[in-house]
């Protein structure tokens, strides 16, 4: 076998090698995401460790949201259920989707324990509530007028509004710290019905420039493509037909001298 056939075979074998490798890397370290209900089915064997009273009374999305309605971190808080005086010890646990949990406690003055009310009849888990948000006109054409501006979920919480456990959803064109092109959405976490969706917009939707569509680019841009393949193929072609035209002249010249020699 020649040398560069040698060579060919050792580069191909080390680019599937080098591929594999990395595709198993991105794999391995891909996230997939809980539901809210399996991140708190997690976090409540915690609580009960720190209070057998402990009374769940919010969650939130406070991770990635890697798929429709999971996250990579939920972070569940309990209280200590039917001691509503101040301070309140409050307990917090933060759920990932390896498993992991991270607890924290802190006290809550008299100005925030109205805001401790139980989570109760939770049947609509987080996904299912994306489901239905999605479904609902206003946030579809929400979402479909603002896509070249890509709405981000900033706020996915479950909590507890008069006698009502609420999912509230909220997506933003700009989740960072100037929110704004806001669509809010409310879903009763027992019955799923939509309870409320409005949206504040700040701006109009973006308009669709022709050059933000992939498709108008290539069509433009397609010829000169084309061209450019052409002719890299040609000049390509003409070197390697002048090697081969060297090699069978060296290939004579050798033949001639051996046969020279013989003589």
């Amino acid at each position: 076998m020649k040398l560069k056939h040698k060579k060919g075979i050792v580069l191909i074998v080390t680019v599937i090698i080098i591929v594999t490798i990395f595709s198993l890397f991105v794999l391995y370290n891909k996230r997939g995401g809980i539901t809210a209900k399996e991140g708190e089915a997690i976090a409540k064997n915690e609580a009960l460790e720190w209070s057998k009273n402990a009374t769940l009374f919010r969650v939130d999305g406070i991770g990635e949201y890697v798929a429709e309605g999971k996250c990579t971190v939920w972070r569940c808080g309990y209280y200590k259920c039917p001691e509503i005086v101040a301070p309140m010890p409050v307990m917090w646990i933060k759920v990932y989707d390896n498993g992991k949990c991270e607890k924290y406690e802190e006290s809550v003055d008299d100005v925030f324990i109205h805001d401790f009310k139980p989570v109760h009849d939770w049947v609509i888990d987080s996904d299912t509530a994306y489901r239905i948000a999605l479904a609902n006109d206003t946030i579809r054409e929400y979402i479909e007028n603002y896509s070249l501006s890509n709405p981000k979920i900033y706020f996915f919480t479950l909590s507890c509004d008069g006698n009502t456990s609420v999912w509230s959803i909220q997506w933003s064109t700009d989740p960072g710290f100037d929110v704004r092109n806001i669509a809010y959405i409310g879903i009763n976490a027992t019955s799923g019905m939509v309870i409320y969706a409005t949206l504040y917009l700040e701006s109009p939707p973006p308009k669709l420039c022709p050059f933000d569509n992939p498709i108008f680019v290539w069509c433009c841009f397609l010829p000169e493509i084309i061209g450019v393949i052409i002719l890299i193929a040609v000049v390509v072609w003409k070197v390697k037909m002048r090697i081969e035209e060297k090699d069978r002249k060296r290939a004579y010249e050798e033949l001639k001298q051996k046969w020279e020699e013989k003589k």
